[in-house]
């Protein structure tokens, strides 16, 4: 609903602006009703599931995750890796995540934030494709084989030191 109403502010602005909403879920048909709501039927497309995301991502001039709670979103790092900037709310480990020459990361839940970062990829094509080769370079420094295996090994040794019969609790 956050994107939606950004969207909606921006309508003036940016009349060029569409939406593309992947998957299934239970909030797809309250978002349908709010699209009908706000009048964004002819700018809002809903695709449902697919199994082409990549030839979507390949398609789309943005990224934008409006998410109220994530850990590490695995969509946002695909977004990254193909070079597409990001729009992003600041929960979870987006933060971290998205660099500030990768894309916007706002407030969560905020609509004002939300549509002003849009507002500025919109406007500027040399800023998005720049954000865009920042967010693969990004992925590319932050994601290798190398390090995915070295934060998988360490999840897995602090989940067995946890279930070993040997810890210790130590009380406060």
């Amino acid at each position: 609903p956050v994107l939606l109403e950004s969207l909606r502010r921006l309508r003036d602005r940016a009349p060029s602006l569409r939406l593309v909403i992947v998957g299934d879920g239970e909030e797809r048909e309250r978002l349908r009703a709010e699209t009908t709501r706000l009048g964004l039927g002819d700018v809002v497309h809903f695709t449902g599931h697919r199994t082409d995301v990549p030839a979507l991502l390949a398609e789309a001039d943005v990224y934008v995750l409006p998410s109220l709670s994530e850990g590490l979103p695995m969509a946002l790092l695909e977004a990254m890796s193909v070079g597409l900037p990001v729009v992003a709310s600041a929960v979870g480990d987006v933060p971290g995540a998205v660099p500030p020459e990768a894309g916007f990361v706002v407030p969560p839940g905020e609509v004002e934030p939300l549509a002003e970062a849009l507002t500025v990829l919109a406007a500027a094509p040399e800023r998005r494709a720049a954000m865009g080769r920042a967010a693969r370079d990004a992925f590319g420094r932050r994601m290798t084989p190398a390090r995915w295996a070295e934060r998988t090994t360490a999840i897995y040794h602090d989940v067995m030191a946890e279930r070993s019969p040997h810890r210790r609790t130590v009380l406060p």
